[in-house]
């Protein structure tokens, strides 16, 4: 399970190191990321991942996404906390820019996780998760159909 992931992570470092880019624009702060296609014969199982991680999965579509590490997080809470998250993600999406070695290669994005009441305390078992957040992995691993 885990060597599965990490087979995907080899593979991912060995793309980018034979990469350089040719359209990012030194002079602009903001994100930078790469699409790049791997040869995987299947779907990795989703076991232990070496955290932080978020999963975000559509088996019915055979469509998963797997976040590991930070890149970016805004954790907020209360009752404006859809309009902080939006506001946020406006303002990293302004200057993000993506080079993308694959015609079928999905725009970059986030995974946004709330509660259902912006008031919750986020005890008990949710000890230590934000009420809401916006994370930009630092890689993305996607699986659409194959």
């Amino acid at each position: 399970m885990i060597e599965q992931v990490s087979q995907c992570i080899e593979l991912l470092r060995r793309e980018l190191t034979s990469f350089s880019p040719q359209h990012r624009r030194t002079d602009s702060p903001g994100l930078y990321t790469l699409s790049l296609p791997l040869a995987l014969d299947h779907i990795p199982v989703i076991g232990r991942l070496p955290s932080p991680f978020l999963v975000w999965a559509r088996p019915d579509r055979q469509h998963y996404r797997i976040g590991l590490g930070v890149a970016l997080q805004l954790k907020t809470g209360g009752r404006e906390r859809f309009q902080r998250l939006q506001h946020y993600f406006e303002q990293i999406t302004a200057n993000w820019q993506h080079d993308s070695h694959s015609e079928t290669a999905s725009q970059p994005g986030a995974f946004c996780a709330f509660a259902f009441d912006h008031a919750d305390a986020m005890d008990g078992p949710w000890q230590g998760v934000a009420n809401s957040l916006i994370t930009v992995p630092e890689v993305l691993l996607e699986f659409r159909e194959g």
